[in-house]
């Protein structure tokens, strides 16, 4: 089960926003009050993926004062991002977080 925590970690994922349409979706149900999204440049056009992330969050209902947006210069992969979310969470002092991993295996892409 899915308990209760300060933040929810919403790694870069399916252009779909299956990932972050899921965070919302614990974050309205008050699973968390903030949702953290950090990323790196994307495309030709180095467009930053966690303005669009944001964008869909604040799309699916969540308040922008509920999201944490911190763009990295770590590498762009799934290490870089583990690391780069790890700093976010040291700087705003949470300790207690959900992970979009564990998100997918309670609340798969279909039924959000």
């Amino acid at each position: 089960p899915i308990v209760p925590a300060e933040a929810i970690v919403v790694l870069v994922g399916p252009s779909n926003g299956c990932r972050i349409n899921a965070a919302a979706k614990l974050f309205q149900a008050g699973y968390a009050e903030k949702l953290v999204f950090s990323g790196f440049a994307v495309g030709s056009g180095m467009n930053l993926i966690t303005s669009i992330m944001k964008q869909q969050a604040l799309i699916s209902g969540v308040p922008e004062r509920n999201i944490i947006v911190e763009d990295t210069d770590e590498e762009a992969s799934t290490r870089g991002e583990s690391i780069a979310n790890l700093k976010v969470l040291k700087k705003y002092n949470i300790k207690k977080f959900i992970h979009n991993y564990f998100i997918f295996i309670n609340i798969p892409c279909s039924f959000v």
